[in-house]
Order: structure tokens, then sequence, then C-alpha cells
């Protein structure tokens, strides 16, 4: 399970980062260390790299809506 399967299932497939709600995004990243027992340093060292999975730029989301 990945914080962008996750977020795509919740908001659909155009869903980005932007969507996410206040703290939603730290809830996502304590949920994969919970579900697929990490230690926590391993996904918030990697939190930005995560993030930026979840960006759509303008053009993607447009061809995406299309």
């Amino acid at each position: 399970m990945t914080v962008q399967a996750l977020v795509r299932a919740a908001y659909g497939d155009i869903a980005s980062f932007n969507d996410l709600q206040p703290d939603e995004f730290d809830i996502l990243l304590d949920y994969l260390v919970d579900v697929h027992e990490l230690h926590p340093a391993t996904i918030f060292t990697n939190s930005q790299t995560i993030k930026n999975s979840l960006q759509f730029t303008d053009e993607a989301r447009v061809r995406a809506e299309n």
C-alpha cells in the first residue's frame, strides 16, 4: 500500500498532495509506518519523495480530466 494509492482511492485518480486536508499527509505517513512495520525515521526521511509522487502538474491534471 502506498500513500499515492491511498490518496487516489480517497480523492480520485487525479488527486494530488494539494487535495489533502491539513495534517492528513502526516497521518498517512504514520499509517505507512504501522502497516509496513517500518522505523518512523525511514518514512519521514523519505517524506519529500513521497510528497513529490503525489504532485500533478497542471498539464497532467488537464490530460487526466479529459
